[in-house]
């Protein structure tokens, strides 16, 4: 029984990878999403970059269009080696500019990068981090999605070399297509008594509204990879079996504290490693499709055990 409905999940491209995933996808109560590249395709694209005026940094050049030139191969060189699909975006934004060489290149799981370019230390990523918001209560930056049209932005910065405060310099605007298929996938799994929950590190309303028109009722945002993993837990304590699916690095710990897991294919390696199985294709309908073959297996095993 498991063979066959193991090859069948194939068929729908959805892979197993460990032994108890059939048997746990029956169990499951709860399905925990992450956002960018799960529920949306995870191929944002540029729409807009936004130059943020700054007295106390000088530019040495006044045309606004070779400005955001500038500060986009800026943006572009902190994201060289990222996976994170924003990081994509501004690459292929980026791909005829020169990009400048970085140092001390760091990253941040649910803030950001930060490096130093020709003496001076840039950070690029949420609002919050970039403009070290946990240290400084000066930041008034206005960032309007609704405006733009946008899904997500992200803040270039830089550091003051006399003050050590951090200076917004532009703001990046993406939009991410929700999946054409995730508003299905949610309603069957609604019908089959199972509630969906979005948990999404990207800070901005914009993550709430959308989870609200996918008829979520239950959505957190802004959430670092230990707060995923706590919010997992708190739904275990109270009885609850979890079926996480995510795709992005910073899902590895949530995956491994879930019941059972799957990730997108394409995704980060160590997410994949960490996952139960796998969707391919991005077909992340296959969802529905596994849970329903699990618990057919389920009730064909029980028979068979009777049988015997």
């Amino acid at each position: 029984a498991l063979t066959v409905a193991t090859n069948r999940l194939a068929s729908y491209g959805f892979l197993t990878t460990r032994g108890h995933t059939l048997q746990t996808l029956a169990e499951i109560t709860h399905v925990a999403f992450d956002k960018t590249g799960t529920l949306t395709y995870g191929k944002p694209n540029l729409l807009n970059i936004e130059l943020i005026a700054t007295n106390n940094v000088a530019t040495d050049i006044n045309d606004a269009s070779d400005e955001k030139d500038k500060l986009l191969a800026i943006a572009a060189a902190l994201e060289v080696g990222s996976r994170h699909p924003i990081a994509h975006a501004l690459l292929t934004a980026a791909y005829q500019l020169h990009l400048p060489a970085t140092q001390a290149l760091q990253y941040y799981p649910a803030g950001g990068v930060e490096a130093m370019i020709d003496g001076v230390l840039y950070r690029i990523g949420h609002v919050d981090f970039a403009l070290n918001k946990a240290n400084s209560d000066n930041h008034d930056l206005v960032i309007d999605l609704v405006t733009h049209r946008a899904s997500s932005a992200v803040v270039l910065s830089c550091q003051d070399s006399q003050s050590n405060a951090w200076q917004a310099l532009a703001c990046f605007y993406f939009n991410d297509k929700v999946r054409d298929s995730a508003k299905s996938m949610l309603d069957t799994l609604k019908e089959l008594g199972i509630e969906p929950v979005m948990l999404t590190g990207d800070p901005s309303p914009q993550a709430l509204i959308m989870a609200e028109d996918l008829g979520m009722k239950a959505a957190y945002n802004g959430l670092s990879p230990t707060d995923k993993v706590n919010h997992i837990q708190a739904l275990q304590a109270k009885g609850a079996v979890v079926l996480m699916v995510g795709d992005g690095i910073n899902d590895a710990p949530v995956l491994a504290a879930a019941d059972v897991s799957t990730s997108i294919a394409g995704a980060a390696d160590l997410a994949q490693v960490s996952s139960d199985s796998i969707i391919l294709n991005g077909q992340i309908e296959a969802i529905t499709a596994a849970k329903r073959i699990a618990d057919k297996t389920k009730r064909i095993i029980k028979q068979n055990l009777r049988w015997a």
